[in-house]
């Protein structure tokens, strides 16, 4: 793992080499940097407590900053820029080895989420669940499957976002 440096509200910027490192505004995610794999990945970091991976096509559109304040207030929430033409599994595999993440839940726009469950399936407990931000996907045998769009929660974190639809189906 690289040199870390700390940015903005605290998050951690791993790199192999020198870089400009930006703030945060205050309530705002934390942006940095990870370097892994040869490969530079820029992420929004927010929040406290078990680790939640989102990967939606504009990390940092005002989409995933609703989805990140809504989640963040009962989740780590690490939302990579998500590269188009590598192989998915061995990115996010170097990302997640990158930034310390043993195991994390996955929250995938559609985009992502067969890859995340691919990743999922061949990296046996480095994934707890993967959760559809489109509502819960068919499982192989064409049935939905409710379990899936749940994440691990702790009552008292739970309770934070459960006034949100996402926070009800992520939380149950």
């Amino acid at each position: 793992m690289g040199r870390r440096q700390v940015s903005g509200l605290g998050a951690a910027v791993v790199h192999d080499s020198t870089e400009t490192v930006t703030t945060a505004r205050a309530n705002s995610p934390a942006r940095a940097v990870v370097w892994a794999g040869g490969m530079r990945t820029e992420y929004l970091r927010a929040g406290s407590g078990t680790v939640v991976l989102l990967l939606v096509g504009e990390y940092d559109g005002p989409g995933a900053m609703e989805i990140i304040e809504q989640l963040s207030s009962a989740f780590l929430v690490i939302a990579p820029s998500v590269p188009r033409g590598v192989p998915f599994a061995s990115w996010l595999s170097n990302v997640m080895d990158g930034l310390g993440i043993a195991s994390a839940c996955v929250v995938a726009e559609t985009t992502f989420f067969a890859e995340a469950e691919r990743f999922a399936a061949g990296a046996e407990g480095r994934v707890h669940r993967v959760a559809s931000l489109e509502g819960t996907p068919p499982g192989d045998d064409g049935r939905c499957h409710p379990e899936r769009a749940q994440l691990p929660c702790h009552p008292e974190r739970a309770r934070r976002v459960e006034g949100s639809a996402l926070g009800r189906k992520l939380c149950g």
